[in-house]
């Protein structure tokens, strides 16, 4: 029997990758599609500038969800594949995109929406 609090993350992960997918589509400079072109969307959500995000946020999923060798594991990926590193625990809003992932570390604890990020940026908490 699947759980109300699963149902729930799964939901809000989803969301936040159409969320994601949505506002990388709206910062491109490719000429602007329907919501029915399914495939012009599907060619975004695996693009090299949209897949460090993805792996975020399954890596996120994977903390809450108490499966740490996962979230670890998409962790890694992102940082020997992109450069990119961010923590599992941060809490970041629907919206990201991170054109250009070289560089970039995200240690804070919550970020909000509609977050912009170029290389070599740094965003980092108090304590590490």
């Amino acid at each position: 029997m699947v759980h109300k609090k699963n149902i729930s993350l799964i939901m809000n992960l989803l969301n936040l990758i159409l969320d994601d997918l949505d506002r990388y589509i709206e910062l491109s400079n490719f000429p602007k599609i329907s919501s029915s072109d399914n495939y012009i969307k599907f060619k975004y959500f695996i693009s090299h500038r949209y897949m460090p995000v993805l792996l975020i946020r399954l890596s996120q999923f994977f903390y809450f969800k108490k499966l740490k060798l996962f979230s670890k594991c998409c962790t890694c990926f992102n940082f020997h594949l992109f450069g990119l590193e961010v923590s599992s625990s941060s809490d970041i809003g629907g919206g990201l995109c991170i054109p250009h992932p070289q560089g970039v570390v995200i240690g804070a604890r919550s970020i909000g929406s509609n977050l912009l990020i170029f290389q070599n940026v740094t965003i980092g908490a108090k304590y590490f």
